[in-house]
């Protein structure tokens, strides 16, 4: 069975096909506030994602102790905002990956999952993310995933022994990701599935859509992240996503 947990890009910057503009600060504060009440536990940000580490630190900050041991906060390493209408920059060197770092745990306080966004062969393999590892390490990091695109960059993540977690994109219109299903779990690694509504193509089918993502095969414990900014879909989201855990389908 797989859980549910809400991407933070919405709260950060413009995305999906109809570009929402991005909330305000109480309005982010609220999407998150609600999604803890509604029971949701796993969160997933970014550097490349605006304001949405700053944001979602400072939910974080006031949580006492107790809460904040719920909460799976999973950020990455690798992309950077450059500010609005502006592309994001990408920068595998160490040195990038250990200022990242760094900033993140700034931001967030502490980091439960820290996964290489944009991961590509050349890079996986490399010596500086190794140190860049071995330096999260350090800092009490102790779980660490690939964000993907493509197969050949999911495989090499899974061979290469560094990683418990891969992220990458699934829905009826992209399923390409499904054949890992197996070799993930022979890894003991957990996915977490983005766009399982194809960046709000599939919006007006949350079943079916959810429901193809659950049929999957994916790991025991993987996720399933919802990338919406509003309260009114996200409440939406986790009924759909309860309605078909009552039918012993998945898990929140």
């Amino acid at each position: 069975m797989i859980g549910f947990g809400l991407g933070l890009l919405s709260i950060g910057r413009s995305w999906g096909v109809v570009n929402a503009p991005v909330p305000s600060p109480d309005d982010a504060r609220a999407l998150i506030d609600t999604a803890l009440t509604l029971g949701v536990r796993f969160f997933d940000t970014a550097p490349a994602y605006g304001a949405s580490e700053e944001l979602f630190g400072k939910v974080l900050a006031q949580m006492s102790p107790e809460r904040r041991a719920e909460v799976t906060v999973a950020t990455k390493m690798g992309e950077f905002w450059e500010g609005d209408d502006l592309p994001t920059r990408v920068c595998h060197e160490s040195g990038a990956l250990v200022d990242s770092i760094e900033r993140s745990l700034n931001l967030l306080g502490q980091i439960d999952i820290l996964q290489l966004h944009k991961s590509n062969r050349s890079v996986i393999e490399s010596s500086g993310l190794r140190d860049a590892i071995d330096f999260a390490r350090s800092k009490g990091i102790t779980s660490f995933g690939a964000s993907v695109s493509d197969l050949d960059s999911a495989r090499t993540a899974i061979e290469s022994g560094l990683f418990s977690w891969l992220q990458f994109p699934y829905n009826i219109e992209n399923n390409q990701f499904g054949v890992l299903a197996v070799e993930m779990r022979e890894r003991g690694m957990r996915a977490m599935i983005n766009r399982p509504l194809a960046m709000g193509k599939l919006a007006d089918g949350l079943k079916k859509g959810f429901s193809f993502v659950a049929a999957g095969g994916f790991p025991e414990g993987s996720i399933l992240l919802s990338g919406t900014g509003s309260v009114k879909h996200l409440l939406q989201n986790v009924e759909t996503f309860q309605r078909l855990n009552s039918q012993s389908v998945i898990d929140l």
